[in-house]
């Protein structure tokens, strides 16, 4: 399925992140690009809603503490091991980047890039997509 035939069908997006303020804002980019919301967390809470199984797609930011973030990925996987996640984190490093692939994210989205970027990267893991981390895909283009 592509991108332009899930957005018909429409995405179900789980946000999860410890600050409320990036938790609104993650979601008024996400209605605004149509993209439904099927709950919101805080990282410990992650599992939990991941449990319900609204979600097409998880949005996990990470923020200072990468090893609870990735425990929270784990934890997830473990739940529902076919459900995407594309981790958004403001460390981008190869190191972190790694980790969160061998805890089976879909996707790794460094904070700091443009907003329309963020939202394709959602909706390509939503279609079943692999991304690197963006920010690697913005330098190698001219």
């Amino acid at each position: 399925m592509s991108v332009d035939e899930r957005n018909s069908v429409g995405v179900k997006l789980l946000i999860v992140d410890d600050h409320t303020a990036v938790r609104n804002g993650m979601r008024s980019l996400a209605i605004a690009a149509g993209i439904a919301i099927a709950g919101e967390a805080k990282v410990f809470g992650a599992a939990a809603m991941a449990r319900e199984g609204n979600a097409d797609v998880v949005l996990l930011g990470i923020n200072s503490s990468l090893i609870r973030g990735l425990d929270a990925l784990s934890q997830i996987k473990e739940i529902r091991p076919d459900l995407p996640i594309l981790v958004y984190a403001l460390d981008d490093s190869p190191f972190a980047v790694a980790k969160a692939r061998e805890r089976g994210a879909h996707g790794y989205f460094a904070k700091g890039r443009d907003e329309p970027m963020l939202v394709e990267a959602i909706q390509r893991v939503a279609v079943g997509e692999e991304i690197r981390n963006v920010k690697e895909r913005d330098a190698d283009q001219p």
